[in-house]
């Protein structure tokens, strides 16, 4: 774990300075380092968390495709989803757990497909984890 550490921390301090470039960067690391099935990476910017990085393991099927189509180039609004796991673990600046993906998903897509999703891909939880990379909350 030390080592995927120090291999984020060089990534974030490398002369790329495009958050889009070091988020993918990092969750492609995490992804292939720790197993993850997947991982997104959001930026906390005007009171909305964007999406700016996504990878996922395994080969692209059907569920994999969808789950990106849910996540890639979203927003979410700080201020109107408050319920949102991704909006409580940046505006308290701490780790969040869950069970069920669509408390991260939520309002990327209904509780329908999040479950789908989930079921279909064999995600058991789901963690979000902020990160703070050159002074953005990430």
């Amino acid at each position: 774990m030390l080592s995927l550490l120090r291999k984020i921390d060089e990534i974030i301090l490398s002369t790329v300075t495009d958050p889009k470039n070091i988020s993918e960067q990092v969750a492609k690391l995490i992804v292939h380092e720790i197993g993850f099935r997947g991982v997104g990476i959001f930026l906390l910017k005007d009171k909305s968390l964007q999406s700016i990085g996504m990878e996922l393991s395994g080969t692209m099927l059907e569920y994999e495709q969808i789950l990106l189509a849910v996540c890639r180039n979203k927003t979410i609004l700080t201020d109107q989803h408050k319920d949102n796991l991704l909006v409580r673990a940046t505006s308290e600046k701490q780790r969040k757990i869950t069970k069920y993906l669509f408390d991260i998903l939520n309002p990327m897509t209904d509780l329908n497909t999040a479950s789908a999703i989930q079921a279909n891909l064999h995600i058991k939880t789901g963690i979000v984890f902020p990160l703070l990379a050159r002074n953005e909350l990430l």
